[in-house]
């Protein structure tokens, strides 16, 4: 998870970041994350909005 930290740029979790990254992959994908609280539900709901970089994208397919 550090590594993801030092990558992303923005304001955003690891738990955006994965999602965001399946959606940026392919149209055809569909992340459907479960939530147990309204907090989570805000933190899932604001992926919609993550665009995350070439140069980001790049870095964490690195990571493996």
């Amino acid at each position: 998870m550090n590594r993801w930290r030092s990558i992303i740029s923005r304001n955003a979790t690891p738990m955006q970041v994965a999602p965001a990254c399946l959606l940026r992959r392919s149209p055809d994908i569909l992340p459907i994350p479960g939530t147990p609280s309204v907090a989570h539900l805000r933190e899932n709901l604001a992926v919609a909005a993550l665009a995350l970089p070439d140069r980001e994208m790049a870095a964490l397919d690195g990571i493996g």
